[in-house]
């Protein structure tokens, strides 16, 4: 099996740190081995990536990989240099270092050069190769690369123009084979991953994919109605082999979104059966009366979403719930509190660079 991960990548608001750090003990504990940091809603990485970090946001990450490294957990930061390869000059360039090398010295084992929901250019394989090509020089930490097309979805290409021809296959010829590229299978999020798909994708990329799952990613205005509380279906156990790399991008809500990964460590790790994974994975996180309440009621929170829900059956099952982290996530969700609107779409992606 290849090693298995998180990478917090979704729009919205980030984890708190304390949540965050609380996956080091989780992921060791389910035999994952790898959390990635790079939420869109961090502009340090993002929008003004071009800064260097302050003191505080520095000695942050340092107590992030601090906390991961505790348990052997091999922590990641993802950096998205927006507008990077439409103007990228000796000035840019010299900041690009400086970024780089400032996260080469926090100590990541991963580096990730993110350049998804960006707007598309004829030259933008050959621009991000050459970015590649710089940071390899600057950092000695495993290079995770997220092409701007990074499945087959022809949602990108609508949102922020049509790929330009040849696009994965220029990435694939020139790109060092050091480098990993990011994938999430036909689609933004795939509902099914096969072994044949992959390894068609690894033939255009010349080496297999490192899979960022998006299976229970709810970060948009319209995935933020629902709980991606479900088992691990649509991906048979042959098909993890044929990645270099599987990670998930996790639900907004931090500690449910364990029982999902949990209920996948079960499925892919110990050999369960997905349902009796899901199952598992429930009670083993939470008390016996949210457990119940979440396998309840699990298949109207993925299929029939917030909104559907009257103010009076909220409000009712908030009332059920005893105190815990798990059952913090479940009211704040009930209470509205993840909504991801269209403005912090547009706010934390690229489009407008």
């Amino acid at each position: 099996m290849p090693p298995f991960g998180v990478i917090e990548c979704f729009y919205g608001l980030p984890y708190v740190n304390r949540d965050r750090v609380s996956y080091s003990d989780f992921l060791k504990g389910i035999g994952f081995q790898f959390y990635i940091y790079g939420p869109k809603g961090d502009e340090s990485l993002r929008r003004n990536w071009k800064k260097p970090f302050s003191t505080h946001e520095r000695e942050q990450l340092k107590a992030m990989h601090a906390a991961f490294d505790k348990n052997k957990i091999q922590f990641g930061i993802a950096l998205s240099p927006q507008g990077l390869y439409t103007s990228l000059d000796q000035l840019t360039t010299q900041m690009l270092e400086d970024k780089i090398k400032a996260i080469d010295d926090i100590g990541a084992e991963y580096v990730g050069l993110f350049f998804d929901d960006m707007k598309s250019s004829p030259d933008m394989a050959q621009k991000q190769i050459e970015i590649i090509q710089i940071v390899e020089k600057n950092t000695r930490a495993k290079i995770v690369f997220c092409p701007s097309y990074y499945c087959y979805d022809s949602l990108l290409d609508l949102l922020f123009g049509d790929r330009p021809k040849g696009y994965l296959e220029t990435l694939g010829a020139g790109l060092s084979s050091q480098v990993e590229i990011l994938w999430t299978g036909e689609d933004i999020i795939s509902q099914e991953i096969s072994a044949s798909h992959l390894r068609d994708v690894a033939k255009i990329l010349k080496r297999k994919p490192f899979l960022c799952d998006n299976f229970y990613a709810n970060d948009g205005p319209i995935n933020c109605e629902y709980l991606r509380l479900a088992p691990p279906t649509g991906r048979e156990r042959d098909v993890f082999p044929e990645a270099s790399a599987w990670a998930f991008n996790p639900m907004n809500q931090a500690h449910l979104s364990k029982i999902a990964i949990a209920a996948v460590a079960k499925y892919a790790l110990e050999g369960l059966d997905p349902i009796n994974a899901f199952e598992r994975a429930t009670f083993g996180l939470t008390t016996n009366t949210t457990a119940h309440f979440i396998l309840e009621n699990a298949k109207k929170f993925v299929n029939e979403g917030l909104s559907n829900f009257s103010e009076e059956q909220k409000l009712k099952w908030q009332k059920l719930l005893p105190t815990g982290d798990v059952e913090s996530d479940l009211i704040q969700w009930l209470s509205g509190h993840y909504t991801v609107g269209i403005d912090s779409i547009v706010d934390q992606s690229g489009y407008d660079d």
